[in-house]
């Protein structure tokens, strides 16, 4: 039996788990890449999670100069595929959608500076 050269320990053909939302799916192409999106067509509809960011300064940071309540929102909240100077790679909801491959939303309501 082959055996993990990292992990003598480990065999190398060791079953997989098949999470139950891909059971009976079609077997993916070998040469297709591991990093292909799955198919959109036995997917459900987006999830959608409302967060709520609530800022807050401390008294010991009262010197501290912070970003304005719409760049946080602009971090946090900006649409898929808009890149503001605040979130040059994505938003923190477009990185969801992103990894999600676009079955979970995150949308974000930031409240003004608390001191």
């Amino acid at each position: 039996r082959a055996r993990d050269p990292h992990n003598p320990e480990l065999p190398l053909d060791l079953p997989v788990a098949v999470p139950l939302e891909h059971q009976g799916r079609p077997a993916a192409d070998a040469s297709a890449s591991s990093a292909t999106a799955p198919d959109r067509s036995l997917s459900q509809s987006t999830k959608v999670l409302k967060n709520l960011v609530v800022l807050f300064k401390f008294a010991d940071h009262s010197a501290r100069s912070v970003p304005s309540r719409a760049d946080i929102q602009s971090l946090m909240d900006s649409p898929p595929g808009a890149f503001p100077p605040q979130a040059p790679t994505g938003s923190v909801r477009h990185m969801f959608s992103k990894m999600s491959y676009g079955l979970f939303e995150i949308r974000t309501d930031v409240v003004d500076w608390i001191t």
